[in-house]
């Protein structure tokens, strides 16, 4: 459970291979509204595009790496690298960069995609080369949250909550209910 090494395995295995919930799409009501999403040390960017798309990016310059979205949510017309002021469209595209010589193939120099999903109001992301089906998980989502009609909503009020412990002894604890008639008896009658 403390083993940093098994951490990473973990990072590789479960984080970085699956479908993961970003959050809430009503987070991104127009084009330009982003939020940053961080796994480990990853930071990524997901925002609205000029087209209403919904798109997630690696949160680095392609330039010194530097993070371009400092901000935890924003609105911007384009993202801007704080380092050098290299600018990406809200599609990635590279758009203007100071001193980059004609000949660079500018297509090149996009931000690096990360694979997203919009479904019945929530946003999934998925940071795999080549993601696992997500088929049955829009299905399953959809079917119960689509009446709920979750885009639109908004946010009125969030929280972070920082779990001082393993994040497997909270998944355990959440998972099982062995404890739940002594201390959750609430629980045992949904």
């Amino acid at each position: 459970y403390v083993d940093p090494q098994v951490f990473e395995v973990d990072l590789d295995r479960i984080y970085r291979r699956h479908w993961l919930l970003a959050g809430p799409a009503c987070r991104l009501k127009q084009s330009g509204d982003y939020f940053t999403y961080a796994i480990a040390n990853d930071s990524l960017v997901i925002l609205r595009d000029d087209d209403g798309e919904v798109r997630a990016f690696h949160n680095v310059c392609r330039h010194r790496g530097s993070r371009i979205c400092l901000e935890e949510q924003g609105q911007a017309k384009r993202l801007v690298c704080p380092y050098h002021n290299w600018s990406y469209q809200l599609d990635g595209t590279l758009c203007s960069a100071r001193h980059l010589r004609p000949e660079i193939d500018t297509q090149s120099l996009g931000l690096h995609p990360v694979h997203v999903r919009a479904v019945a109001g929530l946003i999934f992301i998925c940071l795999a080369d080549e993601p696992p089906d997500f088929t049955l998980t829009a299905a399953d989502v959809t079917e119960f949250l689509q009446p709920h009609e979750l885009v639109r909503t908004r946010v009125c009020r969030r929280t972070v909550e920082v779990i001082r412990a393993n994040w497997k002894v909270v998944a355990e604890n959440f998972w099982e209910c062995y404890h739940c008639a002594p201390s959750h008896p609430e629980f045992c009658t949904v």
